[in-house]
């Protein structure tokens, strides 16, 4: 199962055995690439508060259902530095949309975009507002507190597989974990080119009063990442 998905960690796998297998194989593949980028739209909400100094105070909060009132969707993308397929530091690229997709308008400066970077270090963030008299682009500490854990996995196998199935040069990979009566599906896409996913769906179900709803994302793997340097704003 993916990382990024909501989804409460069971232990063992069951259902199609070659599915499994296959999924296995994928997670070995893994463990030998250095990095990943990962795009996700509507999984990240917004909100900006103008100050006044002319700065930009952000608000964030992550998988929802609904879209909580005075927030905006971002769309992501998402850098994890990998060692033995466990994240070793990861970036996450914010950025504004509107209907037609990314836009570079905000409400307090005109890039309504930022970055937030967390290492071994602690969590740091990239952007409005942040400005250095000894560099263009600084950084400032931060404590969101939603990025993924360092160290942990970004696939792992476990939930009830059903069996494979061909999409041209691709196997999908269905499987579901959870309440048993009332389980989260997730869809992954593995490209036989490379053993490797390129795209995940994860559908969570209603539960109590939050409705369902759907998260997606695509995967590009990349080979070895270069940390960028963290100049903290003077």
């Amino acid at each position: 199962m993916g990382s990024p998905s909501a989804q409460a960690a069971t232990s063992g796998a069951t259902g199609n055995a070659k599915a499994i297998a296959f999924y296995r194989e994928m997670i070995k593949a893994m463990a030998m690439d250095g990095g990943v980028i990962e795009y996700r739209n509507n999984y990240a909400f917004v909100k900006e508060t103008c100050t006044a100094a002319g700065g930009t105070e952000v608000s964030l909060i992550f998988d929802r259902a609904v879209i909580p009132k005075g927030y905006s969707p971002f769309g992501e993308g998402i850098t994890l530095a990998l060692s033995g397929g466990k994240v070793v530091w990861e970036i996450d690229n914010l950025a504004a949309k509107d209907a037609n997709g990314f836009r570079t308008t905000g409400s307090c400066s005109p890039d309504a975009s930022f970055t937030l970077l967390r290492n071994s270090q602690g969590e740091y963030i990239q952007g409005e507002g942040f400005a250095s008299s000894t560099a263009s682009l600084c950084w400032g500490t931060a404590d969101f507190g939603i990025m993924g854990k360092l160290g942990g996995p970004v696939y792992e196998t476990y939930g009830h597989f059903d069996p494979m199935k061909r999409i041209g040069k691709n196997e999908l990979i269905t499987s579901t974990f959870g309440n048993k009566n009332n389980p989260t599906t997730e869809i992954d896409t593995i490209s036989l080119a490379i053993d490797l996913p390129i795209s995940s769906v994860v559908k969570i179900p209603k539960e109590g009063k939050s409705p369902a709803f759907t998260v997606a994302w695509t995967m590009l793997w990349t080979g070895s990442q270069v940390q960028p340097k963290v100049t903290m704003c003077s």
